[in-house]
């Protein structure tokens, strides 16, 4: 459940962004400790609605603050994005098993094939985390 709610406006659209409790409650401790403005990464997931996002969790990472800038690290963010923990991953993984039930696919097997590296980089990333699964549908091409 949400405990705190902002509405945005960007580029003449309006939407809303919800925080959990663990969510809000880290990024007030954030600000509380640090004298300095910060940047964080966080979470996020779009309404079923489409009309605005859920922050479920926030996190620092190494970052420089200038007069009237904070640069977040190129490589923390990186290293953010490849070392996602267990409970990350398992989130996006039961994203795609959301999807394809919700198409009438059956899940017959699901592999983590671990982290490798890639043909080749995606936004500057070079290495991601595998896995393969297993489906059943129907042909109805």
């Amino acid at each position: 459940m949400a405990i705190k709610t902002i509405e945005l406006e960007d580029q003449g659209l309006r939407y809303r962004l919800y925080f959990l409790k663990k969510a809000y409650d880290k990024m007030r401790l954030y600000v509380e400790l640090c004298q300095d403005e910060i940047g964080w990464l966080g979470y996020v997931e779009k309404l079923q609605d489409g009309q605005g996002y859920m922050v479920t969790d926030v996190f620092l990472v190494d970052q420089e603050v200038h007069a009237t800038t904070t640069e977040l690290s190129p490589t923390a963010i990186i290293d953010f994005y490849n070392k996602l923990d267990d409970e990350g991953r398992t989130a996006e993984v039961e994203k795609v098993k959301a999807l394809i039930e919700k198409f009438g696919g059956t899940i017959t097997k699901i592999e983590e094939a671990g982290k490798k590296k890639l043909a080749y980089e995606i936004q500057k990333m070079s290495e991601a985390f595998y896995y393969f699964i297993d489906i059943d549908t129907e042909n109805n091409c």
